[in-house]
């Protein structure tokens, strides 16, 4: 009987490495977190939350409802940054007169006593086509947007074990010979495919936004971040 071709043993053996890959990556996240003693001062949120008002109303209770499904928080290093991403997320109607747009399919699903607390909201897509999404109607007293202080209140557990395992398996993958099998047998635009060149290419972009600021911005910045 004759052998089995080279390449036919490295992808066999590239099966087993993704497979003992996946296993790692499920078990990480079960390691859950550590609860910090003191907090971590890390950013900004800006956030919509309800106000004490929110009680005068009879419906009260379904109104938090439809709020939760609603809630749109977004977090930054600085305001500045946070705003940009805010109108940003505003351009492309995914957040709408302080709430997170809720889709068609999710409305739907909505019991018919919580769907009368909703609005829709028609808008064009980029090609010029009619969209609607759907945001809760709260009383303009109930709510309001606010930038909140950020803290890091708990650190992910870390099994050295685990890491060193991961990292020698995806090392294996991009040895001469397995880095072909993989990509003729998983496709050529792996997730993987150029990380080294990836993350080069990020850094470069982080060094040229530091050449366009002077020193003094920077430390501003810095100092704009910690407070």
């Amino acid at each position: 009987m004759k052998p089995a071709h080279i390449k036919e043993q490295r992808q066999k053996h590239i099966r087993k490495i993704e497979k003992w890959l996946r296993q790692i990556s499920q078990e990480i996240p079960e390691l859950g977190y550590h609860k910090l003693d003191k907090p971590i001062r890390s950013g900004w949120f800006k956030e919509t939350v309800l106000t004490h008002k929110i009680e005068r109303y009879k419906n009260h209770e379904s109104l938090i409802d439809s709020f939760e499904k609603c809630k749109p928080e977004i977090w930054g290093k600085d305001k500045v940054k946070i705003q940009k991403n805010w109108d940003c997320q505003e351009r492309r109607y995914l957040i709408y007169k302080g709430f997170r747009l809720m889709s068609r399919k999710r409305y739907n699903k909505l019991p018919d006593n919580q769907k009368r607390l909703f609005r829709v909201h028609h808008y064009r897509n980029c090609k010029g086509k009619w969209r609607h999404k759907y945001y809760p109607l709260l009383p303009k007293d109930a709510y309001r947007i606010k930038f909140s202080k950020a803290y890091v209140t708990h650190t992910k557990i870390i099994d050295p074990e685990l890491e060193s395992e991961y990292d020698l398996l995806s090392a294996f993958r991009k040895k001469p010979g397995f880095y072909e099998a993989h990509t003729s047998y998983y496709g050529k635009w792996s997730w993987w495919k150029n990380g080294s060149d990836y993350k080069r290419s990020i850094s470069k972009q982080e060094l040229f936004q530091f050449k366009r600021q002077s020193l003094e911005s920077l430390i501003e910045n810095e100092a704009l971040w910690q407070n």
